[in-house]
């Protein structure tokens, strides 16, 4: 199927029972995007990959632009994975030689995304993963653990984890919510669709999932820089026998 602007704002018109203005567009990260200007009038902003998509797939787009993300939005999600060599990326390059090393003084980013990537993904998570830049030192409000840069397929993760206070499975599971990220780059559609019911789906699978975000929330003050003195104690307890080694 070769299809023209019109022939497709044709058919996903009659899909939705509404007028569709519809803009084709080269946009490397949002590729359907659709506004509703009345009940029954939608602007439809699409990648031109969708000119040679199957009829389904163009049904696919409807069902989204009617607000099912659910099952019936998939076969479009589908179609834009398997043509992501027609996405132009953006200029923006990256430097491998700037980045850090993934094996972090504590933890090792790049044997937990090898070793999640084998065993929920298929193998078909491509970004790199590297640890960020340190952040200033000071007590924060908030406090954000990873990030997934589309543009760059890049995964970075906050390197105030690599504590040996930490655990394992925590950072393991922060590194797996960015993979998600990156396993369904191309499925986010603006800003509202970052953490979509499918996401989320998704990131439960990890088998820690509940344990990791209990203990987020009890160890919230201390990752914000937010010390008390069982804190101080605690600290003191875990540096104390490697203290010790170095003076033997």
């Amino acid at each position: 199927m070769n299809a023209s602007e019109d022939s497709l704002r044709d058919h996903i018109a009659r899909r939705i029972g509404a007028r569709v203005t519809l803009s084709l567009t080269e946009n490397a990260t949002t590729m359907v995007s659709y506004r509703w200007r009345a009940s029954d009038e939608v602007q439809v902003r699409m990648h031109r990959m969708f000119c040679e998509a199957e009829s389904g797939v163009i049904d696919a787009v409807a069902a989204f632009v009617r607000g099912n993300r659910g099952a019936a939005s998939r076969p479009m999600d589908e179609y834009i994975r398997a043509n992501r060599h027609r996405i132009r990326r953006r200029e923006r390059r990256l430097d491998p030689k700037r980045l850090k090393a993934p094996a972090g003084e504590v933890h090792d980013l790049g044997a937990m995304k090898a070793r999640l990537n084998r065993r929920f993904f298929g193998g078909h998570v491509t970004a790199k993963i590297t640890w960020g830049r340190q952040p200033p030192r000071r007590k924060r409000r908030h406090i954000g653990f990873g990030a997934y840069y589309r543009d760059l397929d890049l995964i970075r993760v906050n390197p105030l984890l690599d504590q040996r206070w930490i655990p394992k499975f925590f950072v393991e599971y922060i590194v797996y919510h960015e993979m998600c990220h990156a396993f369904l780059a191309f499925d986010l559609f603006g800003r509202d669709g970052i953490h979509t019911p499918r996401f989320r789906e998704l990131e439960r699978r990890y088998p820690r999932f509940d344990e990791a975000l209990a203990w987020e929330r009890a160890n919230l003050d201390r990752l914000l820089g937010v010390h008390t003195k069982r804190d101080a104690r605690r600290a003191m307890e875990i540096d104390a026998p490697q203290m010790k080694k170095r003076r033997a």
